[in-house]
């Protein structure tokens, strides 16, 4: 290890260009408090400019703005404050992160820890991400497309009320005689909005279809003996299934939009929705992979570990391994060959000199003494 630091500054705090999910951890539970961060209580820091925060709790954090404070708000309100485990689950939420290198291409990628809780900005962007995608590449190969939108009448009853309704009269269409006749497969996803004027709930489902023309006055009449009066529908053809992917993609991630909810009505949309299965697919033809399923642990091994990102990011100015993997994340650069950055704690003494304790395979440790000048 060099004697003296290396001057480098980074220039940005994120990579041009960087997706807005990361690849998840396969364990959905955080037992490592990442340092500086205290778990019990809120935290939401902004990225310093100009320097790459060692917790990448930040810069998951800095994406999503007010989406987060409005998740952390709800969950205390609603499980029972700072100490319920919804709301240290959700704090905890990308607290472990690690580079990685994917083996074929070189290519650089941080994989984090996952809370998956529903209204977790941060899982629920992964997820849209992850399930997009698949519906995309699926919409590509299929012949004219179209999105269906079933909705009940509306009233002053309970969300729970109407929810249950909404997802009784769809299975009624979904095994009647003339939805068989007219779809062949798709994926159908659960949004909930509310209309402030008239302070009512508007829960509505969203189906993606394939195959032949469903004529919108057959789909009136079928969604009317399914709903038991309700002639609310839309039918429409697909004319960007990259768009189309994307708006379904939203609503598996997410099903209401906490900023566009009254704070009052939060404890209704939690039990209203608590349990329930909010998005299904159907037609897909045994043997192949579901649309809606998660990323199995077999996708993740084809990743090579790098090291921490606490780790890498305290190191870059004393360790030219972490400097280029850090480099190579930021610009989108493949990374030629393997590095490696062991876990390191790292300090500044009261004299300004870096302190760097590096852990290694045993259970013990070597200080070292850097000049920071």
């Amino acid at each position: 290890m060099p004697t003296s630091a290396i001057n480098r500054s980074a220039t940005s705090c994120l990579p041009n260009g960087l997706a807005p999910t990361s690849l998840d951890f396969p364990e959905t539970s955080v037992r490592e408090p990442a340092a500086g961060i205290n778990s019990s209580g809120p935290l939401i820091p902004e990225v310093p400019s100009g320097n790459t925060p060692d917790d990448y709790r930040v810069i998951l954090r800095s994406r999503h703005g007010d989406h987060y404070h409005h998740a952390e708000k709800f969950y205390r309100m609603c499980t029972g404050g700072w100490s319920s485990k919804h709301a240290k689950r959700l704090n905890m939420c990308g607290s472990s992160a690690m580079f990685l290198r994917h083996r074929e291409t070189g290519e650089v990628k941080v994989g984090s820890s996952a809370c998956h809780l529903r209204y977790c900005p941060i899982c629920a962007a992964r997820r849209a991400a992850e399930v997009s995608g698949r519906i995309f590449e699926w919409l590509q190969h299929q012949e004219n497309p179209r999105l269906i939108t079933l909705t009940i009448r509306h009233s002053h009853r309970r969300l729970a009320d109407q929810i249950t309704d909404l997802l009784t009269f769809w299975r009624r269409l979904y095994k009647s005689d003339n939805w068989a006749k007219w779809v062949r497969a798709g994926v159908w996803v659960l949004q909930v909005t509310y209309n402030r004027k008239r302070c009512e709930w508007h829960p509505h489902l969203h189906v993606l279809t394939v195959g032949k023309y469903y004529p919108h006055q057959q789909l009136q009449r079928d969604w009317k003996r399914a709903s038991g009066g309700s002639t609310i529908v839309d039918i429409r053809g697909i004319g960007q299934p990259k768009e189309a992917a994307k708006y379904v993609g939203r609503y598996v991630g997410r099903a209401a939009n906490l900023a566009e909810i009254p704070e009052g009505r939060w404890i209704e949309l939690y039990w209203g929705l608590k349990g329930r299965r909010l998005f299904g697919e159907f037609g897909t033809p045994k043997g192949e992979e579901r649309l809606l399923a998660r990323t199995k642990r077999s996708d993740l091994d084809e990743w090579e570990k790098l090291g921490f990102f606490s780790d890498v990011v305290k190191s870059v100015h004393f360790d030219d391994n972490a400097w280029a993997i850090l480099q190579a994340w930021k610009h989108n650069r493949p990374l030629n060959e393997l590095l490696k950055v062991p876990r390191r704690m790292v300090d500044h003494n009261q004299n300004g000199d870096l302190m760097v304790w590096e852990f290694n395979e045993g259970d013990y440790f070597n200080a070292y003494r850097i000049s920071s000048e």
